[in-house]
């Protein structure tokens, strides 16, 4: 997700009362969920540049136990996927 669209819905939803924690990347994600017990949604690019993508971070968190342990994908049109 690019910085300033990541920013935006960071915003947008913290506007509506959630509690956000935003990573630049896959690895800083995957940190924040393993040190923190809270989290119930992690909201990710599949297509994530760097060696670990969106749907790599999502194994591996749902093989750790992360947020209910079964993320579930949608693809939001204009996503770029067909």
């Amino acid at each position: 997700m690019e910085v300033l669209a990541r920013m935006a819905l960071a915003e947008d939803l913290r506007e509506q009362g959630y509690a956000v924690i935003e990573a630049a990347n896959a690895y800083d994600a995957l940190s924040i969920v393993e040190s923190n017990a809270e989290i119930d949604l992690v909201i990710t690019d599949e297509r994530m540049p760097g060696p670990l993508d969106g749907i790599g971070l999502a194994r591996l968190i749902r093989s750790r136990g992360g947020p209910r342990s079964d993320p579930t994908f949608r693809r939001s049109p204009g996503s770029g996927g067909n």
